[in-house]
């Protein structure tokens, strides 16, 4: 009896172990980087530049400085909108961006800062010359590992529970 109720809760942790609720559990635990500088352009001619900027990656750099609209695959941040200007597929134009002028290809906020670091938000083409991952009509995988797991604890959870119940009817 004990050895199953310990069976599901580990099945449990695993399960939902990738659960993440809201941007406050996305953000990292890193050191904050000083002195970032982040340049947004919207594609349309307007370019913002911002100094001094106090954080610890990309997407949270460019919170402190824009309104950032996100689509969560897992714990990976996909820009989905900066200060309203959103993606637009039908053009292929997307949100990306590069750090001290290299192109990154992680999520925003798994690019971990240093000081003096310089983000550049560029709306345009993407650099693949298709849809950036994630996006597509087939599921992300790991969503789909997600979904399995938890699926699969609350299977496990309802059988330790049904057998627990047929015990004590017993």
């Amino acid at each position: 009896m004990r050895s199953t109720w310990l069976l599901c809760l580990v099945a449990l942790a695993l399960g939902t172990g990738s659960t993440v609720h809201g941007p406050i559990g996305q953000q990292s635990m890193a050191t904050a980087a000083f002195g970032i500088g982040v340049v947004i352009d919207y594609g349309n001619g307007t370019v913002r530049s911002y100094d001094n900027v106090t954080a610890d990656n990309v997407l949270s750099a460019t919170m402190t400085v824009a309104d950032v609209e996100v689509a969560w695959y897992g714990n990976l941040a996909f820009v989905t909108a900066i200060d309203g200007v959103a993606n637009d597929g039908d053009r292929d134009l997307w949100w990306q961006y590069w750090v001290n002028g290299d192109y990154a290809s992680v999520a925003a906020n798994k690019y971990s800062l240093n000081d003096s670091d310089t983000i550049e938000w560029v709306r345009g083409p993407s650099q693949q010359g298709t849809q950036p991952t994630g996006t597509g009509s087939s599921p992300d995988p790991m969503l789909l590992w997600y979904a399995i797991g938890t699926v699969a604890a609350g299977g496990i959870v309802l059988a330790g529970y049904y057998l627990n119940r047929r015990k004590t009817l017993s």
